[in-house]
């Protein structure tokens, strides 16, 4: 026997050399654990619980000196130790990388053998955290690529049993448990679980490159879009269920937007301006739907809307909505509605009017106010009608909502002698209203004075370019000069006096019915029903703080919006024509 030789582990290598190996982890195969000697059991059983705890302490303690060291590897980078590591008989160094330098450049690790120093304690990396081969830098290994530090592999990335994956040991961590130097925790060679960390964070980077590239890309294509259509409006294949709407007025869905007609205006800029009766609530966004004749599709563009500032306190009132039409679209349709894109069936059409003006054919034109009622005042309105002629009115426009029989057929024969123009005003179909002019006079009238203000605006549009000159007048009211016999002889004069004006007013006068003169009371046969104002010669004195109703002759060219006595919106400027002109 051997000096310091274990008798009993001599004896029992001597009995089982031939059997099994020398391995204090494994059974002895093919003797039964009963069989063992009571003392070979106990030295087993000491030697295993020595190694297992062994084990288990390098498990606690180990790992966690290495977590404080990734740490400190990650505060101080540039120190940090050189890793070593062997691949098919060869070693090794890595060390600390930056991540997203030189973003797609090859990161894989060289395959040249790189000479280890004596002592690791002193294998240290440069601060660039380059791969050295016996202290040199390894070719194509530079700062033009890019390095992977071990700690964002500690962090990021797992193996394929959901472990996460750890740095190597050194070797005096092997010595103590070779085992765990044999293979990587996923059962791959620790280089090949490196070069698949660095191929996951270039392949993780493009993803990031590609999403941002992606969004760039959209933004550009929105912003184009955007300014495309703003410039040119939004194109849709139109729907073949659209009519062309012959109505003067024309409710769109909800009975809260009613479209009276749309006329081309290129005063400021190329738009069309479509009249409407809306409500003061109702603020919906709206579009314009220009249908272009140049390709089968038509065109969106959103609408801006101009409300009235005169509305005497109803909730429904005149407003603008203006449509700037757009870029290489060449439309004589168009059609309102809240919506860019065809949601709905039916939405009517209405022609652009003033689309191509002409030479005037008259030089003026009276617009009469609406006419509605069972009216019979037939002498009154044959009165009118000729003083207007002899005047030189060559056109008369009524916006009716109804009459008498007699009055339908005086109105009827100047139609067809080319003197009248009738316009159907069926404003009572749709909303509550009555003759007075304020909402405080009847509270449930929902416009006054059967929508007034709105036919004269349209009236004034109708005949923009067709007459030199406007006139805003009930029937039972007549502007007569007092040194002319014309109103072409007085304009004459007056745009001499008042050069660049769009607005011309006329002080009012009332001729009251009980004063009659009775020279003119056998003029005409007694049966005709209706008010004789050949006899109304003497007219009633200006009351002081009283407000005076004035007439106007407007130049329809240079006016936006009207109102009853005033022009709310002018190119140029308003005069009062004082009484030697006019009464």
């Amino acid at each position: 026997m051997k000096v310091g030789a274990n008798p009993t582990h001599d004896a029992y290598v001597a009995s089982w050399k031939d059997r099994v190996p020398v391995d204090p982890m494994q059974p002895y195969v093919g003797q039964p654990e009963s069989s063992l000697k009571e003392d070979e059991l106990r030295h087993r059983n000491k030697t295993s619980s020595r190694i297992q705890g062994r084990h288990t302490r390098r498990t606690e303690t180990t790992r966690h000196n290495e977590r404080e060291q990734r740490h400190t590897y990650t505060k101080q980078p540039k120190e940090r130790k050189a890793q070593v590591w062997t691949k098919g008989g060869k070693d090794y160094f890595l060390g600390p990388v930056e991540i997203g330098s030189n973003f797609g450049v090859d990161t894989k690790l060289s395959e040249k053998p790189l000479a280890l120093s004596s002592d690791l304690s002193s294998s240290t990396l440069s601060s660039g955290g380059l791969l050295t081969e016996g202290g040199t830098p390894v070719p194509g290994r530079g700062s033009t690529t890019p390095m992977v530090d071990l700690t964002a592999f500690t962090r990021a990335s797992t193996s394929s049993n959901g472990k996460q994956w750890r740095p190597p040991l050194s070797e005096s961590e092997e010595e103590e448990e070779p085992c765990l130097s044999e293979a990587s925790p996923s059962g791959l060679e620790e280089s090949d679980t490196i070069d698949s960390m660095v191929l996951y964070i270039s392949l993780k980077n493009m993803k990031i490159m590609k999403l941002r590239l992606t969004f760039l890309i959209l933004k550009i294509y929105i912003l184009t879009y955007t300014c495309y259509h703003i410039l040119h409006g939004k194109r849709v294949k139109p729907n073949n269920d659209l009519t062309i709407s012959r109505d003067t007025i024309t409710p769109l869905e909800g009975n809260t937007i009613f479209i009276i007609s749309a006329y081309y205006d290129g005063r400021e800029s190329s738009k069309v301006r479509v009249l409407t009766i809306i409500h003061s609530r109702d603020m919906k966004e709206l579009y314009c739907w220009f249908y272009c004749t140049n390709e089968p599709e038509y065109v969106s563009v959103k609408a801006k809307i101009q409300f009235h500032r005169e509305w005497f306190g109803f909730n429904y009132g005149p407003a603008d909505v203006i449509c700037p039409e757009p870029q290489d679209c060449f439309s004589q349709h168009i059609s309102i509605h809240w919506s860019n894109t065809h949601k709905t069936n039916h939405v009517p059409k209405f022609e652009i009017q003033n689309r191509n003006p002409q030479p005037f054919s008259v030089n003026f034109t009276v617009c009469i106010s609406t006419m509605f009622g069972n009216q019979n005042n037939v002498l009154q309105y044959v009165q009118a009608i000729e003083m207007y002629r002899l005047l030189g009115a060559q056109k008369v426009v009524v916006y009716k909502n109804g009459c008498s029989k007699a009055i339908c057929q005086v109105l009827d024969y100047y139609v067809s002698i080319g003197v009248l123009e009738i316009i159907p005003w069926p404003i009572d179909k749709y909303l509550r209203t009555s003759n007075v002019w304020h909402q405080n006079m009847n509270r449930e009238i929902q416009i006054g004075y059967y929508g007034q203000l709105s036919s004269l605006n349209d009236c004034m549009y109708r005949n923009m370019y067709k007459s030199r000159y406007v006139t805003l007048n009930d029937m039972d009211e007549i502007i007569l000069p007092r040194h002319h016999k014309t109103w072409d002889e007085m304009m004459k004069d007056v745009e001499n006096v008042y050069p660049n004006t769009a607005v011309y007013l006329i002080k009012h006068y009332h001729y009251p019915n009980n004063i009659t003169d009775p020279h003119f009371q056998t003029a005409f046969p007694k049966n005709i029903p209706g008010t004789n104002i050949l006899q109304l010669i003497h007219y009633e004195q200006k009351k002081p703080n009283v407000f005076n109703n004035k007439k106007m002759i407007v130049n329809p060219r240079e006016v936006i919006q009207l109102s009853v006595h005033s022009a709310l919106w002018a190119y140029k400027r308003t005069v009062f024509l004082p009484d030697y002109i006019s009464p």
